[in-house]
């Protein structure tokens, strides 16, 4: 797995769990069709923009927020 993917996996588990934080970053990367390993740091506004409804619904808005720019400064994006 690319170094971004795992990045964002790792970052996403303490709230999501392991399986939950892999599912979503496999979705979002097949909705941009392409596999999680393809990803790139240059892809992080599609990536965070995939991840949002989900977050959302089950973190509130605020929160959400609050993870995706937590996930934006750890990718160094």
């Amino acid at each position: 797995m690319a170094e971004f993917s795992k990045t964002v996996i790792e970052f996403l588990e303490p709230t999501l769990g392991k399986l939950t934080a892999r599912k979503a970053l496999e979705l979002v990367a097949t909705r941009n069709g392409v596999r999680p390993e393809q990803l790139r740091e240059s892809d992080i506004d599609k990536v965070c923009d995939g991840l949002r409804p989900m977050l959302r619904t089950l973190l509130g808005a605020a929160t959400t927020q609050q993870l995706l720019g937590d996930l934006r400064a750890r990718t160094g994006a």
